[in-house]
């Protein structure tokens, strides 16, 4: 399969700052400010290319093992701010074993991820999966991620990340309903997420829960597709972040809300709009933020 897409957006926080200029740091700790202009909310205009690619090879045999190799490219432009342009290229390969009611994958995948026109960090990971039918219309999904992320060391202290490499573990459980003929698909998610990282003050302990809707129809002809999610995540940091009082841990909870709808054209050949709802609330105010993306794509899929 190959799915590739080109899209502009429109977006109120590409900085994910806090719109506040200056921020009061509790405990008698003083004012951090006047903020600079890319840590403050900036908006802008963005545009988007994705290009996405799966190569399954099947033994043959039923109920015996497949071979998935993926691999992705995902770049932002922002026709303002280029200093938060961003670009990921990925791939996974590993065998799944497919029964008659059951699939198991053992991926492993790397990632490139460039950020203000440089390399930020690479990813290496590990991802197995088991998904079990116990009927047509119901399966029940178990994953496991060990995710290590190694960032780009730099020789200027005040860019140097490298305080941010670490290992990130993620235990998911993830039930799914189908219904009419799987023109309607219901899913719940809930994970824990583990993450360790040289510098303490980027180490958290995070939950995750999520539902999403999925549902394709027909409307005046139209072969359309409908998609919605709401996610809420609450993470909490074993350290203060940096300047804050040292009993002041960080704790952030994020609530998150996604919705597009498609049109397919000529079978190979769609367009979508979409938003984004996301609302980050720290008690660290450095970290608080609320941010909306309208977007529009075209794009196709084969």
């Amino acid at each position: 399969s190959l799915r590739g897409s080109l899209g502009i957006q429109y977006d109120s926080n590409v900085s994910a700052g806090p719109d506040k200029e200056f921020i009061v740091i509790p405990g008698g700790g003083g004012t951090l400010g006047p903020l600079t202009n890319t840590q403050k909310a900036l908006s802008d205009y963005v545009t988007v290319a994705n290009l996405a690619g799966t190569a399954l090879y099947d033994f043959g045999d039923k109920g015996s093992w497949m071979w998935s190799n993926t691999g992705s490219f995902y770049q932002t432009h922002n026709m303002k701010y280029y200093e938060f342009d961003y670009t990921q290229l990925r791939v996974t390969t590993g065998l799944w074993w497919v029964g008659q009611q059951s699939v198991l994958k053992l991926p492993v995948g790397y990632a490139y991820n460039n950020y203000e026109h440089e390399g930020l960090y690479d990813s290496y990971e590990f991802s197995p999966s088991y998904e079990y039918f116990f009927t047509p219309n119901f399966s029940l999904q178990g994953l496991f991620s060990y995710i290590r992320d190694s960032y780009v060391y730099s020789a200027v202290a005040a860019d140097d990340k490298t305080g941010q490499d670490g290992a990130n573990r993620i235990w998911e459980l993830n039930p799914n309903f189908y219904f009419n003929n799987r023109k309607d698909i219901l899913s719940f998610y809930f994970n824990r997420e583990d993450t360790n990282t040289k510098d303490k003050i980027y180490t958290y302990d995070a939950y995750n829960w999520a539902v999403s809707y999925f549902k394709s129809f027909n409307l005046f002809d139209w072969d359309m597709e409908f998609y919605t999610r709401y996610k809420y995540t609450k993470k909490d940091y074993k350290e203060p972040a940096v300047l804050w009082p040292v009993n002041f841990d960080r704790r952030d909870e994020r609530h998150n809300f996604y919705i597009v709808l498609s049109r397919n054209f000529s079978k190979h050949l769609f367009a979508s709009i979409s938003y984004n709802l996301i609302n980050n609330y720290s008690n660290t105010e450095l970290y608080d933020f609320e941010k909306y993306v309208y977007a529009f794509n075209v794009g196709f899929k084969f």
